[in-house]
């Protein structure tokens, strides 16, 4: 069982109080700008952010407060003030006074890169805050690079605040886009090691740390699937942008908790009964969804002039007819894969239902007992205590 850290020293606790107490100020204060004066082209997404950068805040405290020890606390902290800052001060750009237009816009204009990065050094290093072994050290030394491109491309960018940087997307003018088609690969390349390194720490670690980062991808797979799910309903056409910006949104607020359960080790024993409920309703929803289109076409070719009302009432019926037995068929299938131990432990007990069915004799059914307690969930000792008659 791991020793919990001493508590965090009074000068770490007020940096951190600190710290996270000027970032949330700065998130609420988007979340005001963004809902009594919201600028003409802000989405839904715009105003929606801060509550997810929001999430990291609070979620870095926490762990800052709890954890003073791990780096990813602290990690969480800078992101979520760099990306704060930047998305408040580009969101209030046209609220601010003129003198400090320049400021707003120089600070946006490069503030998210930052964020990345240390976001990409928190990967290497979760979940205990070392890395995986020595030979990942060059790794470190990317993110050190980065950070010097990105401070010298920080100052080469001040004598161009202002319009100058109001719309950037492509490049940066000047020197400063030199130093941006360096920092940018270099990025990547951080982040795409950083990210492999899960992998490979995955593979070498013992039981508590695999469940850790099991948390850590489910977040980072539940935050691409809604990134994905977003980009094909703006191709397709058949979602509005509304809905794109909720499932960003949606899937950035959840990355902090998982982190949370990680670090802190709560509940961590959750994630695969969470893993196999997300695939089977999401297996589920799918082919629900086909056989709900399915139905729709195939009826409406069949009774053409009966109208569209009974044609729905009929594929609604029968996917909810198909609902339950499917629910289950799926549900069996991801619990062999993803939640194997739940599903043997359910094997089990059936299998001592079916024997002791008939069963009349007590000494077998208490052996069949306390063999099927052993195998469900081996335990270190199991009895059975029957009270005498009489």
């Amino acid at each position: 069982m791991a020793v919990p850290p001493p508590p965090a020293p009074v000068a770490v606790r007020v940096g951190a109080w600190a710290t996270g107490v000027v970032v949330i100020v700065v998130l609420a204060t988007g979340l005001v700008i963004g809902v009594v004066a919201p600028a003409p082209s802000m989405t839904v997404g715009d105003r929606l952010a801060p509550f997810s950068i929001l999430m990291f805040a609070v979620v870095g405290l926490v762990l800052a407060l709890r954890r003073h020890d791990h780096p990813f606390g602290w990690i969480l902290l800078a992101c979520a003030g760099f990306l704060g800052i930047s998305g408040v001060t580009e969101t209030a750009a046209h609220e601010v006074p003129v003198a400090l237009y320049g400021i707003v816009t120089w600070f946006s204009s490069w503030a998210w890169i930052p964020a990345i990065a240390l976001l990409g050094a928190g990967l290497l290093v979760f979940p205990d805050g070392t890395l995986p072994s020595p030979r990942w050290r060059w790794v470190v030394g990317v993110f050190v690079a980065e950070g010097g491109v990105i401070a010298v491309m920080g100052v080469a960018l001040w004598p161009y605040r202002g319009s100058a940087l109001e719309n950037v997307e492509d490049s940066w003018p000047g020197l400063a886009g030199i130093l941006g088609q360096i920092a940018l690969p270099l990025l990547l390349v951080g982040f795409v090691a950083a990210v492999t390194s899960l992998f490979v720490r995955y593979r070498r670690s013992s039981r508590i740390v695999r469940l850790q980062l099991k948390w850590l991808l489910y977040a980072v797979a539940m935050l691409a699937s809604a990134l994905v799910l977003a980009s094909i309903s703006d191709y397709f056409g058949f979602g509005n942008q509304t809905v794109q910006d909720l499932l960003g949104v949606g899937g950035m607020f959840f990355f902090p908790i998982a982190v949370a359960f990680s670090v802190l080790r709560y509940r961590l024993f959750e994630i695969d009964r969470l893993i196999s409920r997300t695939l089977s309703y999401g297996v589920l929803t799918a082919i629900l969804l086909a056989v709900y289109g399915a139905a729709i076409l195939s009826l409406s070719s069949v009774l053409p002039d009966q109208g569209g009302d009974l044609v729905v009432a009929a594929s609604t019926l029968l996917v909810a007819a198909l609902f339950q037995p499917v629910r289950r068929r799926v549900q069996n299938v991801v619990d062999r894969r993803f939640d194997r131990s739940r599903y043997d432990a359910q094997a089990t007990v059936g299998a001592f239902g079916a024997r002791v069915r008939d069963s009349v004799d007590v000494h077998e059914v208490r052996a069949d007992l306390v063999d099927a307690v052993m195998e469900a969930i081996r335990p270190s000792n199991a009895s059975v205590w029957l009270k005498p008659r009489g």
